[in-house]
């Protein structure tokens, strides 16, 4: 599995990252459809998703395999990128996802133990989150401890 930092413009380029921030508006989009929520050639989602993944391309990263499918991704509330230097303190993931086909095959915590390392790696000290989903056994799985009212830490 191969992570692509999406906002690192030094990295990516404009074009590389947009593409991949509209290949999740695309999945966004057809996964609203599926719900019942947009009908037709509608553009829209009740998903707040895509606003987070079009508005803070800073903050988006992709997982995708050798294939170059999007495998899921995750917007944080802080980038960890290669070009904002080194933080400490807590990485707070506002969203995570592995897209439907993906599941169920270790690819979420793939990308949960990617996203710890590299964090741990750029001075973080723990990651955080709200339970969203009844995801939280998997979260508990992989180490992390309630906090407070549906928030869990996994610290370094």
């Amino acid at each position: 599995m191969d992570f692509v930092y999406v906002g690192d413009d030094a990295v990516a380029g404009r074009a590389r990252v947009r593409k991949y921030q509209w290949r999740i508006v695309d999945y966004l989009q057809k996964d609203a459809k599926k719900q019942g929520v947009l009908k037709g050639n509608e553009f829209g989602s009740f998903w707040n998703n895509m606003a987070l993944v079009m508005e803070n391309p800073h903050k988006v990263y992709v997982a995708k395999n050798t294939r170059n499918n999007v495998i899921g991704y995750f917007v944080l509330e802080e980038s960890i990128g290669r070009t904002y230097g080194k933080f400490s303190g807590d990485v707070y993931v506002e969203l995570f996802e592995v897209l439907p086909r993906f599941r169920g095959k270790g690819n979420g915590t793939k990308m949960v133990k990617w996203l710890a390392e590299t964090a741990k790696e750029r001075g973080f000290g723990s990651l955080s989150l709200d339970v969203a989903n009844n995801s939280e056994k998997f979260w508990k799985s992989l180490g992390f401890v309630d906090v407070a009212n549906g928030r869990l830490r996994l610290t370094f």
